[in-house]
């Protein structure tokens, strides 16, 4: 693929595809067409896998084939090569179902073959997928050409269209049995719009499902369109009544009736005008997408299909008009042509001549036949209007002298602008097993909803293409597919609207409806545990959604049904009306309401039954799942009306009652329990603000005064339009989540339950009680979680835009962003009103944005991998951090943090008064094997190791504020980075805690970098690993690794700053396509069955290159020795990030002597294995993999045939501490190597 250079490597059949008139004549080397044949892709068992699955023709609702067409294009092989392609996808945007297509070069057998055009092949497996049935299907073409099934139904359809009187409306239904009326009709509009001239006595498919199911059509071979001019027509040509064409019969027939004209008009004007898929700018938008995909490799001039775009309107129009097949120029229009409206929008309506009628339950203002207006229709008024309270799908028509216009038809959303569907109850453990799971789905907006290309995450379910819409209020039920019999004997008369496979998580998972952008629509991540009704898991009762409105991820707003076995496919059952509800709400009173000598949070009770209700034994709970927390004492009564205040804390010498726990006031629920145990009342809210409750209101849960034993009073909110995105991060770091900030202007709390934030195509409505204080800010992740501080979509990092909406759908701000590098966030300044800027070094989630100081303290050296360089005060090798002051005063440090590898405030606190001095500097140790807790006191420890592959660390002010950070790759070991004179961070020539920092250590390029192993398709991720020849270190900012070579494709991955590989050393790249999971990860996976692999330098030159191979699971390939020209497998020695190794077959480590006491010494053994005495002169010894060569075994050395010889302490180790020496430690135990080497010492890369 272009975007990422992903694909596929599977095992599939070909053979030649079509070309009855090419197979003849086929000369590979003559002439196209005739040295160019078309294809067919089998993907089958017998030759790999049973089904290709891969998104080939994009994000398309069908991704899995097990045949594809290579259409090699004869009558059109060369330029344009789009006709056929952009022809099936005109019928695309009309709505209907037509093969897809992309557009390849084709290799075979290593062999160019040309550019192809693969697309779907229409047989009775692309109909099932499409259709979501089973392959019983008629399949026709050309000339009485069966696909599949039988002629017999399109042979009685033709007749029966010859025959019958279609002026007749009894004759014209029994046709429309056969005929997908509207589904012929956007079949013919654009192959009337294209002027296809081989046509439609050819190349052409029509289908229909066994046994009654109506036949539909679809486009097939346009290469002979777009031939004649942009005046030719169609409709009197090659659709004219002399064509005796199956086609051009039915046509020709359907039109002799006014409903087919009329419908056929609808069409026409559907598609041709208000943004419909067949208007220039849509045709436009479709043809520059084919353009720019085949530009550079077709020689196409663009101006062929804008030319044809420009003049074929008008033209076509009037051929359609002549023909009585347009009714556009009386059609009203809209003020708005449908979308998201605020409650009492006025809709008006406009037409050139005669009235209009229009209706808003989606019914036809016009009788059918009668050609009368429909009871259900109100002839417009143009002074008031229609005021649009609800939901509704607006028909309109105008009727001029006993003549209709064609229909204007469009959905209008009233309010909330998230799709007005919702999971209404799970069965995800029944008893019987898993034929008796159900997932139901309810329509709870006011118009109907068309489901056709969603699906369904979590279980593997896709509603068809023709899907009927869902009517307001109706549910539609979900089963899984292993034993459907059986379910319907348990649930007889209950209508299943959908069969899907696998099976509903025991344990919880997330659910997501997904439209067919591939967009969340909404989500439930349920769970067997936790707050979760108990009941649901495993024994009989279902989940039951119980507030539409309520957020789905919180486990209060579901209940257990009633029954076991719930209620699918019907309404549950409605809960007694209670006697006494939670009323008021406070869970941060700071200094509002004082209850003896604190300030505690506290929930009110009102009796709503009338009459005394005796509260013994009832139950309060802040965890829905465990009733009885909280046990109401005898003697408590409430009074008819009145109220109970309840105090949320443990000090029971103040008045009341005390329910001895507390509330989160990020978020939290409480739930009140009959003396059954019953749930009575439940509330979940989100973030809460000081001193301001919640309560019941006449419009739901409000923010309110607090007015504990009293009736509620509402608290003012703030004016949304005061709410704005202040700052976001498109492009986490690894293992960070992208997140929004939202700043509240206003000097009141802001009420966010509601809100709408809608990223490209995608929506979430936000159905917390949350509010963010007057102005206050507020972070929420783009994670796709659950939560209060989570949103159901991420930010794409390559750019988009973020949009939010208010409850009646106006929009309250919107930001447009570029691609987001990593490391950096976009916010205004100043905040809420100032211009948008790019943050690095004071990136500040739920924050003030703020601009960095120039002096004060900052971070200014790191040593992430110390081995022995720097001893701490308690005697270890830790990894360390220096800060230093560069201002002239001093600085009390109470209060900062540093954090490493997550930007997280308060990670590791500096001890109260720790001060630095003006120009000083202050070590931090980072030993991650140390709880900080243990000191000593003047050892400041974060207890937390500083990675030596990739990290971040971030240093934050008082306000928990980010004054400064680093992020870094690959280090070298004992050699620390910091800043220089220009405050640039370098690798340094040595490290200096403490003390002003070294200079700048003298780096290679990368010009001799070697890519030295790497691994694909096997256990884990791929890898490519990396190696330094280079007595210096090598610093690899700004070059590039990458798998597509191309121009534009070699710079796929920028390795960032402050990457190194150490002199000999070597490094691992993950190649996963997920940078996201740390700074040693790549954008781009490696080809299961090889590919080009490349490092290429800042300039763009090419470094190194290297072809991988197919390896099997737990191998690699690679060099040996280590940067050789030979490439090896190393079936059993993969060694990432280390010296590339064969094992040694001829010899062993045969025995070890350690913990010796003087006079005897530690000793190595070594044997020969061989019948021959095996030479071992200049081989060498070594305990550490990363130094090889430490104790080299003298010239002439030589193993006798099956015998031994043995190295002694004082030959191994006659230097204590050098490196060419070495000691085994007995202690903690140790490694011995032995390395093959050649007559001159060099390694050969054969070990042991």
């Amino acid at each position: 693929r272009p975007e990422d250079n992903g694909g596929f490597a599977v095992d599939c059949g070909i053979r030649i595809q079509g070309g009855g008139y090419v197979r003849p004549r086929y000369n590979p080397t003559g002439q196209l067409p005739f040295s160019k044949y078309s294809f067919r892709l089998y993907f089958r068992g017998d030759y790999g896998t049973g089904r290709l699955e891969y998104p080939l023709f994009g994000d398309t609702p069908v991704q899995s084939f097990d045949r594809i067409v290579l259409r090699a294009g004869m009558n059109d092989h060369t330029s344009p090569f789009i006709k056929d392609e952009w022809s099936r996808r005109l019928g695309l945007n009309t709505g209907q179902v037509q093969s897809r297509g992309t557009f390849v070069n084709l290799f075979i057998n290593g062999k160019y073959k040309g550019y192809y055009n693969p697309t779907e092949r229409i047989d009775t497996k692309f109909l099932a997928d499409w259709y979501q049935t089973d392959e019983n299907y008629d399949v026709m073409a050309q000339f009485n050409e069966v696909r599949a099934g039988s002629s017999s139904s399109w042979r009685k359809l033709i007749s029966n269209a010859r025959r019958y009187d279609l002026t007749d409306s009894e004759d014209f239904q029994k046709l429309e049995q056969q005929v997908d009326m509207a589904n012929f009709a956007d079949y013919l509009v654009p192959l009337i719009w294209i002027a296809n001239r081989d046509w439609p006595h050819n190349n052409w498919r029509a289908a229909r499902h066994k046994p009654d199911g109506p036949f539909r059509f679809y486009a097939w071979d346009s290469e002979h369109a777009f031939q004649a001019g942009t005046s030719h027509n169609t409709i009197n040509n090659e659709l004219g009544s002399g064509n005796n064409a199956d086609l051009a019969v039915l046509f020709n027939q359907l039109r002799k009736g006014p409903e087919f004209n009329l419908l056929f008009a609808d069409r026409v004007h559907k598609h041709f005008y208000n943004d419909g898929g067949l208007t220039d700018a849509a045709i436009r938008e479709t043809y520059d997408e084919l353009y720019n995909t085949v530009r550079g490799t077709v020689s196409l001039n663009k101006n062929w299909g804008l030319n044809w775009i420009k003049n074929r309107r008008r033209n076509i129009m009037k051929h359609l008009k002549d023909a009585n097949l347009a009714a556009s120029e009386t059609a009203p229009k809209f003020n708005q042509f449908g979308g998201l409206v605020p409650g009492g929008f006025n809709l008006k309506l406009t037409a050139t001549k005669g009235d209009i009628y229009y209706t808003t339950d989606g019914s036809d203002p016009r009788v059918r036949f009668a050609n009368s207006v429909s009871g259900t229709a109100s002839k417009y008024d143009r002074a008031g209007g229609v005021t649009l309270t609800r939901g509704a799908q607006v028909k309109a028509r105008t009727l001029n002298g006993g003549n209709w216009s064609a229909l204007t038809s469009a959905t209008f959303q009233v309010g909330d602008s998230a799709v007005p569907i919702r999971i209404t109850e799970i069965m995800y453990n029944p008893q019987g097993g898993d034929a008796f799971e159900f997932v139901e789905l309810q329509n709870v907006g006011d118009s109907e909803l068309n489901l056709s290309g969603y699906s369904l995450d979590g279980i593997s379910f896709r509603f068809a293409e023709g899907s009927p819409p869902l009517s307001p209020g109706t549910r539609l039920l979900l089963v899984n597919d292993a034993n459907v019999e059986a379910f319907r004997s348990r649930y007889p008369g209950v209508r299943i609207g959908g069969l899907y496979e696998g099976s509903l998580s025991n344990r919880g998972e997330r659910l997501a409806l997904v439209d067919r952008n591939g967009e969340t629509v909404l989500s439930v991540d349920y769970k067997d545990r936790g707050a979760w009704p108990s009941k649901a898991d495993g024994d009989g009762y279902s989940l039951v959604l119980a507030n539409t409105d309520g957020d789905p991820d919180a486990p209060a707003n579901w209940r257990a049904s009633l029954a076991k076995g719930g209620t699918p496919g019907k309404p549950s059952a409605d809960t007694p009306e209670p006697l006494v509800v939670i009323n008021e709400v406070l869970a941060e009173n700071v200094s509002t309401v004082k209850n003896g000598t604190r300030f505690p949070d506290y929930v009110e009770l009102k009796n709503v039954a009338g009459t005394d209700v005796y509260l013994q034994n009832w139950s309060l709970s802040e965890n829905p799942a465990k009733p009885r927390k909280f046990n109401i004492p005898a003697g408590v009564v409430i009074k008819a009306d009145g109220y109970l205040t309840i105090w949320l804390d443990d000090d029971h010498e103040a008045p009341g009652l005390h329910a001895g726990f507390a509330m989160d006031n990020d978020g939290d629920t409480i739930a009140l329990f009959n003396p059954a145990g019953e749930r009575v009342d439940v509330i979940t809210f989100g973030m809460q603000v000081a001193d301001h409750s919640i309560g019941r209101s006449d419009n739901g849960w409000v923010l309110n005064q607090p007015t504990p034993g009293k009736a509620n009073k509402n608290a003012s909110v703030a004016d949304l339009k005061k709410l704005r995105f202040n700052e976001f991060v498109a492009a986490a770091p690894a293992g960070g989540d992208d997140w929004v900030e939202l700043y509240n202007m206003d000097s009141k709390p802001a009420a966010l339950f509601g809100l709408t934030w809608e990223v490209g195509l995608g929506r979430f409505t936000y159905r917390r009680l949350s509010f963010i204080p007057a102005q206050g800010y507020q972070r929420f992740s783009a994670d796709e979680q659950p939560g209060v501080r989570h949103l159901d979509f991420r930010l794409p990092a390559a750019g988009g835009t973020i949009l939010l909406r208010d409850r009646n759908g106006a929009e309250l701000d919107d930001v447009s962003y570029l691609t987001q590098e990593e490391g950096e966030s976009r916010g205004r300044y100043p905040n809420g009103n100032g211009s948008w800027t790019t943050f690095t070094s004071t990136i500040s989630p739920g924050k003030a944005n703020y601009k960095p100081p120039t002096t004060g303290i900052r971070l200014n050296e790191i040593l992430a991998i110390n081995d022995a360089a720097v001893i701490d005060p308690i005697g270890r090798s830790s990894d360390w951090i220096e800060i230093e002051n560069n201002s002239s005063r001093s600085y009390d440090l109470t209060g900062m943090s540093v954090s490493i590898n997550r930007m997280a405030p308060g990670q590791w606190t500096f001890p109260e008064g720790t001060r630095l001095r003006a120009k000083g500097r202050l070590v931090i140790w980072c030993n991650g094997t140390r709880d900080p807790a243990l000191g000593p006191v003047d050892y400041l420890n974060t207890g937390w190791s500083l990675g030596g592959t990739h990290g971040s660390v971030y240093l934050f002010n008082a306000e928990e504020q980010v004054i400064d950070s680093i992020h870094y790759g690959f280090q070298v070991a004992n050699t620390s980075i910091g800043r220089d004179k220009n405050g640039d961070w370098e690798l340094l020539t040595s490290p200096t805690p403490g003390k002003a920092n070294a200079l700048p250590r003298l780096t290679a390029t990368a010009s001799n970098v070697i890519i030295n192993e790497w691994s694909s398709g096997g256990r884990g991720d791929d890898w490519i690993e990396l190696y330094n020849p280079n007595p210096l270190p090598v610093d690899l900012d700004g070059n590039h690794l990458t798998d597509d070579l191309s121009s534009i494709g070699r710079t796929k991955f920028e390795i960032p700053p402050l990457n190194f590989i150490s002199p000999g050393d070597f490094v691992k790249w993950i190649a996963d396509g997920d940078l996201s999971k740390g700074g040693d990860h790549l954008n781009f996976s490696l080809a299961d069955l090889g590919e080009q692999v490349a490092l290429y330098s800042r300039s763009k030159t090419l470094i190194e290159k290297v072809q991988t191979g197919q390896t099997e699971p737990g191998e690699s390939e690679g060099r040996l020795p280590d940067g050789s020209s030979t490439i090896v497998a190393f079936t059993d020695t993969p060694s990432p990030g280390r010296s590339n190794y064969k094992p040694i077959e001829s010899a062993v480590i045969n025995e070890v002597l350690t913990h010796t006491d003087p006079p005897y010494e530690d000793a190595i053994e070594l044997r020969n294995l061989g019948e021959e005495p095996l030479d071992i002169g200049k081989w060498w010894l070594s305990n550490s993999r990363s130094n090889l060569r430490k104790y080299q075994i003298p010239a002439g050395t030589t193993l006798p045939a099956r015998g031994t010889t043995v190295f002694y302490e004082h030959q191994f180790n006659p230097a204590p501490g050098a490196d060419h020496s070495f000691a085994l430690n007995s202690a903690h135990g140790d490694k011995v190597i032995l390395s093959a080497a050649d007559s001159g010492g060099d390694l050969t890369g054969y070990r042991i």
